[in-house]
């Protein structure tokens, strides 16, 4: 599976644990390539919004794209599974 990052702010250890998450996901064994961007959006303040977009290639060679956004990596991850999943299913 390909990750790229377009945020360059991320120092290695930070990249090596969101590849880790998405590596350890069991939603991400559904899709046979997988190329997923990450964008962070920081405010003044302490909060970091997360913005994650995927294109996925399903198993019949179909390419469909979404994208997850949350405050959260975790669930803007899981968002955008969801999401990638639901379209999967419409196109069988």
């Amino acid at each position: 599976m390909d990750v790229e990052f377009s945020e360059k702010k991320l120092d290695l250890k930070e990249r090596r644990r969101f590849q880790e998450l998405i590596e350890k996901s069991p939603l991400t064994r559904q899709f046979k390539s997988m190329r997923l961007r990450l964008k962070r959006y920081g405010k003044q303040g302490r909060r970091t919004k997360y913005a994650i977009t995927g294109e996925a290639e399903t198993q019949e060679g179909k390419v469909i794209r979404a994208e997850g956004v949350d405050w959260r990596f975790g669930m803007a991850l899981k968002e955008l599974f969801s999401k990638l999943l639901r379209q999967s299913k419409k196109k069988r």
